[in-house]
């Protein structure tokens, strides 16, 4: 039997076949060896350290999310109380120091920024998950292993302060000079605490306050007491009055025996009706009608000659 002869068109084929086949498996096997290469270069530049432990090495890694956390409104709440609780121990502070003539306002401000820290967990040898061996006593121990790796998160809820500011308002009574408004200034500051290790910015105002006038909260009597006032008064009214009256009558009482206990003289016949009492009455109470001040003004001039 002769060899098949190189040129026959069948056998050409199926080599050229073969050696193209092997070419794309070698093509295929070293395109998966260099993608493999490429992503274990990635895994190992991308791992911030590593450390070897009790079951493996343990590869960490550290990113920050630049974008803004997914609850602001509880961001902003938190920078809220955060800035209330310093500015209430500064201001605080400041009343019991300087009450009425300082006053301070202070704001927060924290990083936006979340970190998050991602630990990869590869084991130097398979895990021991079980251990049996046969209740005979002879014959050997049956163990079986289970490679394990793993993967743990943590993320930091409460970002770290960035900036504290506060501005301080003054009375120009309390800061006469740069002494005593530095002294004010340094107080505040160690109210409000450091950030980082360094002191809040404060920005300080001077101004002239109104200089208020003190009241003296005054003497709240009980009801009885201000009932017990108005009818004192009523009645000391009433008695004047009623002692007014009785002088009236008293001396117009006495004049009028006055005239009685006089001999009656005939008038003269040109007399005017005036110059008699009853014409005198007659223009006394005419005068009071038309002038009620003339009446009052009477009766003060006739408990004024009865005290003399």
């Amino acid at each position: 039997m002769n060899p098949r002869s190189t040129s026959d068109p069948s056998f050409a084929a199926r080599l050229r076949a073969v050696l193209f086949g092997s070419r794309q498996r070698i093509v295929a096997w070293l395109g998966s060896a260099a993608v493999a290469a490429a992503l274990g270069v990635l895994a190992i530049t991308g791992l911030a350290r590593s450390e070897r432990g009790a079951g493996g090495v343990v590869l960490a890694a550290e990113s920050q999310d630049q974008d803004p956390p997914l609850d602001v409104e509880g961001f902003l709440a938190l920078e809220r109380r955060l800035a209330e609780e310093r500015q209430s121990r500064a201001q605080a502070m400041l009343d019991r120091l300087w009450p009425g003539r300082a006053f301070v306002t202070v704001g927060v401000e924290r990083d936006p920024r979340w970190t998050t820290s991602a630990e990869r967990i590869q084991p130097d040898s398979p895990a021991l998950v079980s251990d049996e061996r046969p209740d005979g006593g002879a014959g050997g121990r049956r163990r079986a292993y289970e490679p394990f790796s793993g993967e743990r998160e943590t993320r930091l809820i409460a970002p770290e302060l960035r900036r504290v500011s506060a501005a301080l308002v003054l009375d120009s009574t309390i800061a006469r000079d740069g002494t005593q408004q530095r002294r004010i200034v340094d107080a505040v500051k160690k109210a409000i605490g450091p950030v980082q290790g360094q002191d809040p910015d404060v920005e300080v105002l001077v101004e002239s306050f109104p200089q208020a006038s003190v009241v003296k909260p005054a003497r709240r009597a009980s009801p009885l007491v201000d009932h017990t006032a108005d009818l004192a008064v009523f009645l000391g009214s009433v008695a004047i009055a009623a002692l007014g009256v009785a002088w009236f009558w008293i001396r117009r009482a006495k004049r009028r025996r006055a005239v009685i206990a006089e001999p009656v003289a005939p008038a003269p016949a040109s007399s005017p009706p005036a110059e008699t009492p009853r014409g005198r009455r007659s223009a006394i109470e005419d005068s009071i009608q038309k002038d009620p001040v003339f009446a009052s003004r009477l009766v003060e001039s006739w408990m004024a000659e009865g005290r003399t």
